[in-house]
């Protein structure tokens, strides 16, 4: 495949959601092949505004380290739905191209039946003994991997849960304080075996961003944040796929509805017409 115009980045930059439509409105392999020939964050874009299913048949037909890229910059409950949708045997080879923890979080969430805590769960979290302080707290979100934490959670010597706390009261207090001295005991912890439509409704969504999940054991092994729960209250629906068309059409289409003239996007998309523009190389 050619690679895509400038016009084409264009759109994925500022129309992800329309560009996520039009490909899902693509043959797989057509829509694979175009995501394999963009720069990695307008891929990553593109994904997260598309529906896990489609995007777990893309996916498996990409290029398998572009594939894990996207895997990997994705946000971890898209992630995790995607993997989970792919044939057992098809997920191995994206797996290994992980990073090691990362692929380790992504087959615990998988071990879980897809209706439940454990499955919508991540397991990056930042979890403390009670008896280290703000200070030592402080410096572990400094250089933690963990994307924009929310809460900081607090466990005994067995990883059973103390309590929870958030990252502000950490800036708010002394450096010497306990964690445990800190530490929110009302929190609510989940299991992560519970069903999810059970713990959607629950009031601690209006106060706390994550909740811990537990073991069966009584053990902190994630948690659950409130935006999986509004995802799973309002997917995007599962339509059947359409007919496939080529990637041109289906790009200048989404142009067009877009309100951007269909005659200037084919010029600019469809290699085939003698009269179209030399295509900008890919950035």
């Amino acid at each position: 495949m050619a690679n895509p115009s400038a016009l084409t980045i264009s759109f994925l930059d500022r129309q992800p959601y329309s560009a996520a439509q039009a490909l899902t409105e693509m043959s797989t392999s057509d829509a694979a092949a175009f995501l394999d020939s963009v720069p990695l964050r307008y891929a990553v874009g593109t994904v997260s505004h598309m529906n896990s299913w489609y995007a777990s048949g893309i996916i498996k037909k990409m290029k398998p380290a572009n594939g894990a890229a996207i895997l990997r910059e994705v946000d971890y409950p898209t992630a995790a739905s995607i993997l989970r949708l792919m044939p057992p045997q098809e997920r191995p080879e994206l797996l290994a191209l992980l990073p090691a923890k990362l692929r380790r979080d992504f087959e615990t969430s998988i071990s879980y039946p897809d209706d439940t805590v454990g499955a919508h769960m991540t397991t990056s979290i930042i979890s403390l003994g009670g008896a280290e302080t703000v200070a030592s707290a402080i410096g572990l979100l400094r250089k933690s991997d963990v994307s924009d934490p929310h809460t900081v959670f607090i466990v005994d010597e067995e990883r059973r849960l103390v309590g929870t706390v958030p990252p502000a009261s950490l800036l708010r207090s002394a450096p010497s304080q306990s964690l445990a001295g800190l530490a929110d005991q009302s929190t609510t912890a989940l299991s992560a075996r519970a069903r999810l439509t059970t713990v959607i409704g629950i009031a601690e969504w209006e106060i706390y961003p994550d909740l811990p999940v537990l073991s069966r054991k009584k053990q902190l092994i994630g948690a659950l944040s409130s935006a999986s729960v509004r995802k799973h209250q309002h997917p995007m629906a599962q339509a059947a796929p359409a007919p496939p068309t080529s990637i041109f059409g289906a790009i200048a289409g989404a142009f067009y509805e877009s309100a951007i003239g269909l005659g200037q996007v084919i010029a600019e998309l469809d290699p085939s017409d003698p009269g179209a523009r030399k295509q900008d190389p890919r950035s």
